[in-house]
Order: C-alpha cells, then structure tokens, then sequence
C-alpha cells in the first residue's frame, strides 16, 4: 500500500509542477501596436534602416546596406531598396506580463535573408532615433543584436 500512495504522491507533484510551468511560461500578451506601446508608436512614424545586426555571433549589418523599412499601421512590413519592394512581412509587440518590456515579433517567412530577422525582439533601448534591440537565442551566452536607426 506504501508504494502505491508513493506513486500517486509523485504524480500529484508532477501534475502540480506541470501546472505551474504551464502558467508561468505564458507571460506574454500581444498588445495593439499603436496602442500603448512605445515600440509600436516610434516605428510608425518614418522609415528605419538597420545599423546593426548580429546574429549566431556574426555581424551580418551590411547584408542590409541600402534597404528602407517602413511599419505600417496594419501591422505589415515593407523592406526597399530603391523603388522595389524587396521583402514584405508582418510585425506585431508583445508584452511581457511580469516586467511590462516589450517584444517586438517580425515575420518575413521565409524571403531569403530577410528570415533572418523573424522571431521576438526584446526591447533594450527604444527612443526617436534608435531601438535597440535582443533575442537570446537558447541560452544567455548566445544573443542576437538588432538596431534600427531613423532615416
């Protein structure tokens, strides 16, 4: 009988465990991206090229060099060089619940270098100018850069 009680014992810990992995992983909500978000509002207004882009350790800025980004309102992306219409995507924030940073989430499928910029991008430094920003890809030690710059 002590084992079986054991057996449930260490399901109901795993059961719990489960539970609060679950809630505490979902700390993100996408918000509107011209509502109140900050990210959202500075990259609605102009066009932005990247200054910096580093990703898997490599510095990959000049593969970039050239290419206008403008964040419309609908949350579509549009990546120009010159007149044409180089890349197009989606872009949307989130928020984390726990510390109120904001993410911002890129997808330009998979448009050949242009994929390099999907995921979520942890806002570090944001102002009229300049956002900065970071994706850790697995762990700490292993981070990826992205700066716009205002045009």
């Amino acid at each position: 009988m002590k084992i079986k009680n054991n057996k449930i014992f260490i399901i109901l810990r795993l059961l719990l465990l489960s539970l609060f992995l679950i809630s505490t992983s979902c700390n993100k909500r996408e918000i509107s991206a011209n509502g109140n978000s900050q990210i959202g509002q500075l990259l609605q207004e102009g066009q932005w090229r990247i200054s910096y882009f580093v990703i898997s350790k490599s510095d990959r800025t000049s593969q970039f060099n050239g290419y206008v980004f403008t964040f419309n309102i609908n949350n579509t992306i549009s990546a120009m060089q010159g007149s044409t219409a180089s890349a197009n995507g989606t872009w949307s924030i989130s928020q984390n619940k726990n510390n109120g940073g904001e993410f911002l989430v890129l997808n330009f499928g998979n448009q050949f270098f242009f994929q390099e910029l999907n995921g979520e991008w942890f806002s570090n430094n944001a102002n009229t100018i300049r956002i900065s920003l970071e994706n850790i890809v697995g762990s700490a030690s292993n981070v990826d850069y992205l700066t716009f710059e205002k045009i």
